[in-house]
């Protein structure tokens, strides 16, 4: 097996939460030691599972010195905001040609302005290409709730976009917004026309239509529009990730639990790469098993979501709201304590934890300072 054999089959593993089976791949890509991006790639991946996140840095760093790999400076800065270094974190993207790492460093940007204090993707908000911009943008919707940025409508009106199409990132928007707003007629008049030309052939569909079927789902359920539902799972097929997440939103909220846990359970063996995507897959599934519970109170989505976000909290540990998710949704006690403590660190203005008291926000510290997780 070759270094980049071993990385692929680790990955594989690893992304879709065989984190514990991936480690043996990373480990035989890394110990063959060809100097290729490939195993140091696994040499670090393999020392964040295992925690060493300072050997990470410093593979990293190395990576980067022989290849200038755009997912390793991406990588490097998201582990030292892990590791508390944001100041250094912030220093390596100053130099960075942002449009160069495009759109791998994208997430970076987003952790760190979500964990500094003196960092916003404000201030390189002009380095960056125009897709990363709206990318950001829509993590800040999505994750973070800014319904009402102006940035972000700016954005789409007056940049020109390489990638998405304005109309339909105008309509998500207005959308989604209305969403949150629980006008869920107002979001099917609005969503519902990305799919007015649906038919047998639109199995691939483009980036905005793919990431707006689990809201789709909700939306079509919320308003008891199974027509348009069923005409998008036939014409579309329900073999594939975004499909499955769909199925799993609609089928919920018209109470249907089996099969919308049949159907997220599907989706937990499909989920593709993040790429260029304007929202994390990941995301997407555990958010739509937390909305679910919110939505219905049943208590199978809140163990679901429970085992997704924590299992994702092994993948990519530097994500915050994968903690606070977990804040929100565990009982009482000390991994509840534990998912406040690591969301309040990266990412101090989590409206999922803004509801958490004043005892428990110093409870939370003390255990941060006690068990250092990362460190």
């Amino acid at each position: 097996m070759t270094s980049i054999e071993a990385l692929m089959a680790g990955i594989d593993l690893w992304w879709h939460g065989g984190v514990e089976q991936s480690r043996a791949f990373f480990k035989i890509s890394a110990d063959l030691h060809t100097g290729s991006d490939s195993s140091y790639m696994a040499e670090a991946l393999y020392a964040g599972i295992e925690n060493r996140f300072k050997d990470a840095v410093n593979v990293y760093q190395r990576m980067i010195k022989r290849y200038d790999d755009s997912q390793a400076h991406r990588d490097l800065i998201s582990v030292l905001v892990l590791l508390g270094k944001e100041d250094q974190a912030i220093e390596h993207l100053r130099g960075l040609d942002k449009k160069k790492y495009a759109p791998d460093i994208d997430p970076a940007i987003y952790f760190l302005s979500r964990k500094s204090d003196h960092f916003s993707y404000r201030a390189v908000f002009e380095e960056l290409s125009d897709d990363s911009r709206l990318r950001i943008l829509f993590f800040d919707l999505l994750i973070s709730r800014e319904h009402q940025s102006e940035l972000l409508q700016q954005t789409i009106s007056q940049y020109r976009l390489d990638s998405f199409d304005k109309g339909q990132l105008q309509t998500l928007k207005d959308s989604l917004t209305a969403l949150a707003q629980q006008n869920f007629k107002g979001a099917f008049t609005g969503m519902s026309t990305l799919y007015d030309n649906i038919d047998n052939k639109s199995r691939h569909l483009d980036n905005i239509r793919k990431i707006s079927l689990p809201y789709m789902g909700r939306i079509c359920g919320k308003t008891n529009e199974e027509e348009l539902f069923k005409k998008i799972l036939t014409h579309v097929g329900e073999d594939n990730y975004w499909t499955c997440l769909m199925a799993a939103n609609y089928y919920g909220v018209t109470g249907d639990k089996n099969k919308s846990l049949e159907y997220i359970n599907k989706a937990a063996h499909d989920i593709p790469m993040t790429g260029d995507a304007l929202i994390f897959p990941w995301y997407q599934m555990v958010e739509s098993g937390e909305f679910l519970y919110d939505a219905t109170g049943e208590n199978v989505y809140k163990q679901r979501t429970l085992e997704l976000t924590r299992l994702f909290q092994k993948i990519r540990p530097m994500v915050a709201w994968a903690y606070a998710i977990e804040y929100r949704l565990s009982p009482e006690g000390e991994e509840k304590t534990r998912a406040l403590a690591i969301a309040e660190f990266l990412d101090p203005d989590s409206w999922r934890i803004s509801a958490a008291s004043r005892f428990e926000l110093a409870e939370a510290k003390k255990w941060y300072e006690s068990n250092r997780p990362f460190h």
